[in-house]
């Protein structure tokens, strides 16, 4: 089947499921993605880098001025979701090229080259995110916690049951949603500080879990949003509270086997015995 045909069994059956806009983003350097909506009509030109973007005018995207040629998002296909909260949309994660190459300053370019050289030695790299965030609303006494039992405790509610429960307007929504697009979540809680949650959710290779990581925040946003309130990634929304942080789990696994290459043979859970190369990666990163 050649291409063209690809992309238009790829538009009939996103069209079929009910998609009518496209985005391929790129993410700026403070982790935001930017996108230009494309109809699905003209699905084939998506493809192909139809839309270009002038990313000197943002903030740390590389000294191109308005004399300079544009850069040309290519959406990577491969990560392509529908978004199951907004179904009319779907979303892939695009790549910058400038003049026909990869542009410096695409932060998806900078981990993508990192991964393509730990495959070159035999490696695939697998991340898991433990994402953390506050649920907030707006009120007379400024930002609180959207579930105001939150402040009826001291010192703290970390891990608290009925607080996870009381949450549940936001908590069911989000965990149905990434569900939905195979994340595979399966923990969540209410952290320490008042309005502040955590999800756990399956391990991927770390081009695709980056991805999904612009994609939660979306989520999130849109979920609370919907209750009144906003999601805050900030590591503190106000001095007092307990930070928020994403716990980046990393290892190294055998491109062809998907073997664990920072435990050694016969490691149990909890009792895990690291490899040479997991101690030398350490060592890498310090």
């Amino acid at each position: 089947m050649t291409e063209a045909n690809n992309l238009k069994e790829l538009r009939d059956r996103l069209a079929d499921a009910g998609v009518e806009y496209l985005f391929g983003a790129y993410v700026d350097i403070h982790g935001v993605p930017k996108a230009k909506c494309v109809p699905i009509a003209h699905l084939e030109g998506w493809a192909a880098g139809s839309e270009l973007y002038t990313v000197g005018a943002l903030e740390g995207m590389g000294d191109l001025g308005p004399n300079e040629d544009e850069c040309v998002g290519i959406p990577d296909l491969a990560s392509l979701i529908q978004l199951p909260w907004e179904p009319r949309y779907a979303v892939a994660a695009a790549d910058l090229y400038f003049h026909d190459e990869p542009y410096t300053h695409d932060c998806r370019r900078v981990l993508r080259r990192q991964v393509e050289e730990a495959a070159s030695l035999g490696y695939r790299v697998d991340v898991g995110i433990e994402t953390e965030l506050y649920v907030l609303a707006q009120t007379d006494q400024g930002w609180r916690p959207l579930v105001t039992q939150d402040e009826d405790n001291a010192p703290t509610r970390g891990y608290d049951l009925e607080s996870t429960i009381l949450a549940d307007s936001f908590l069911h929504p989000m965990v149905g949603y990434m569900n939905q697009l195979g994340w595979d979540v399966f923990s969540f809680d209410h952290e320490g500080g008042d309005g502040q949650y955590e999800f756990d959710f399956a391990y991927t290779d770390a081009l695709t879990m980056a991805d999904r990581l612009l994609w939660f925040h979306l989520l999130a946003k849109h979920v609370a949003r919907g209750l009144g309130g906003i999601a805050s990634f900030m590591p503190k929304p106000w001095s007092s509270a307990f930070g928020s942080g994403a716990h980046i789990n990393i290892s190294l696994a055998d491109a062809d086997s998907g073997d664990n290459l920072f435990a050694q043979p016969g490691s149990e859970r909890n009792k895990v015995k690291y490899t040479e190369l997991a101690r030398s990666f350490t060592a890498g990163v310090l």
